[in-house]
Protein backbone atom coordinates (compact mmCIF):
# COMPACT_ATOMS: atom_id res chain seq x y z
CA UNK A 1 0.00 0.00 0.00
CA UNK A 2 1.13 3.28 -0.88
CA UNK A 3 1.74 6.58 1.89
CA UNK A 4 0.41 9.87 1.36
CA UNK A 5 0.43 12.47 3.39
CA UNK A 6 -2.12 15.41 3.44
CA UNK A 7 -2.19 18.63 5.30
CA UNK A 8 -5.43 19.47 6.54
CA UNK A 9 -6.45 23.19 8.51
CA UNK A 10 -7.06 22.87 11.99
CA UNK A 11 -10.51 22.53 12.03
CA UNK A 12 -10.78 19.91 9.33
CA UNK A 13 -8.48 17.71 11.53
CA UNK A 14 -10.33 18.00 14.11
CA UNK A 15 -13.44 17.22 12.88
CA UNK A 16 -11.68 14.04 11.55
CA UNK A 17 -10.48 13.44 14.96
CA UNK A 18 -13.68 13.17 16.52
CA UNK A 19 -14.78 11.00 14.01
CA UNK A 20 -12.31 8.75 15.05
CA UNK A 21 -13.11 9.72 18.78
CA UNK A 22 -16.60 8.42 18.33
CA UNK A 23 -15.62 5.42 17.13
CA UNK A 24 -16.93 5.47 13.17
CA UNK A 25 -13.29 5.15 11.87
CA UNK A 26 -10.41 3.48 13.50
CA UNK A 27 -7.86 5.98 12.19
CA UNK A 28 -7.58 8.95 9.44
CA UNK A 29 -6.29 6.57 6.97
CA UNK A 30 -9.68 4.78 7.51
CA UNK A 31 -11.67 7.82 6.65
CA UNK A 32 -10.10 8.86 4.06
CA UNK A 33 -10.55 5.65 1.86
CA UNK A 34 -13.74 5.65 2.73
CA UNK A 35 -14.39 9.27 1.82
CA UNK A 36 -12.62 8.54 -1.67
CA UNK A 37 -14.27 5.28 -2.30
CA UNK A 38 -17.86 7.16 -1.67
CA UNK A 39 -16.62 9.65 -4.25
CA UNK A 40 -15.55 7.17 -6.73
CA UNK A 41 -19.19 5.25 -6.31
CA UNK A 42 -20.56 8.69 -6.94
CA UNK A 43 -18.82 9.69 -9.59
CA UNK A 44 -20.18 6.37 -11.35
CA UNK A 45 -23.82 7.08 -10.42
CA UNK A 46 -23.53 10.40 -12.39
CA UNK A 47 -21.48 8.76 -15.47
CA UNK A 48 -24.21 6.54 -15.29
CA UNK A 49 -27.28 9.11 -15.11
CA UNK A 50 -25.61 10.95 -17.94
CA UNK A 51 -25.34 7.68 -19.98
CA UNK A 52 -28.90 7.01 -19.38
CA UNK A 53 -30.32 10.35 -19.86
CA UNK A 54 -28.20 10.29 -23.52
CA UNK A 55 -29.97 7.03 -24.66
CA UNK A 56 -33.68 7.69 -23.12
CA UNK A 57 -33.26 11.37 -25.44
CA UNK A 58 -31.85 9.28 -28.69
CA UNK A 59 -33.85 7.94 -31.32
CA UNK A 60 -35.66 4.75 -30.15
CA UNK A 61 -34.93 1.67 -32.08
CA UNK A 62 -35.97 -2.04 -31.93
CA UNK A 63 -33.66 -4.09 -30.46
CA UNK A 64 -32.13 -6.99 -32.89
CA UNK A 65 -30.77 -10.22 -32.46
CA UNK A 66 -27.53 -9.07 -32.82
CA UNK A 67 -28.16 -6.20 -29.98
CA UNK A 68 -29.29 -9.29 -27.81
CA UNK A 69 -26.08 -11.49 -28.27
CA UNK A 70 -24.05 -8.36 -27.28
CA UNK A 71 -26.37 -7.51 -24.15
CA UNK A 72 -25.87 -11.09 -23.12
Amino acid sequence: MQSMNISLPEPLKEFVDRQISAGRYSSASEYVRELIRDDEKRKAEERLEALLLEGLKGEETELTSSDLKDIR
